[in-house]
């Protein structure tokens, strides 16, 4: 990802999309509910960070 110094909101979101990926792998390794529900959960996550580093990059 690329993240431009004339931009600072970009960094914002930056560290959002590494919180959310985090966030990610710890559901997916350590939820102790159904397989099912720490896939989708770790998904999600997933594709929130994703969102949020396309905002980081159109910002």
């Amino acid at each position: 990802m690329y993240v431009d110094n004339k931009k600072p909101g970009s960094i914002l979101f930056m560290i959002i999309t590494i919180l959310f990926l985090i966030g990610a792998l710890l559901i997916f390794y350590y939820w102790k509910g159904s397989v099912l529900t720490r896939i989708v959960l770790s998904t999600a996550f997933a594709f929130i960070s994703w969102v949020f580093s396309i905002a980081a990059n159109k910002k």
